[in-house]
């Protein structure tokens, strides 16, 4: 129990990181510099 616990929050960090940055990338994409319709490459 005492090491699921800061596992589970490194898990949970690490996936709000890659979250962040793939939502950062979709905003950049649509910028008005972007005409290419897909947003999540």
């Amino acid at each position: 129990m005492v090491i699921l616990v800061p596992a589970l929050f490194f898990a949970g960090w690490g996936y709000c990181g890659i979250f962040a940055n793939r939502f950062s990338q979709v905003i950049k994409n649509i910028g008005p510099q972007s005409n290419d319709p897909d947003l999540w490459k």
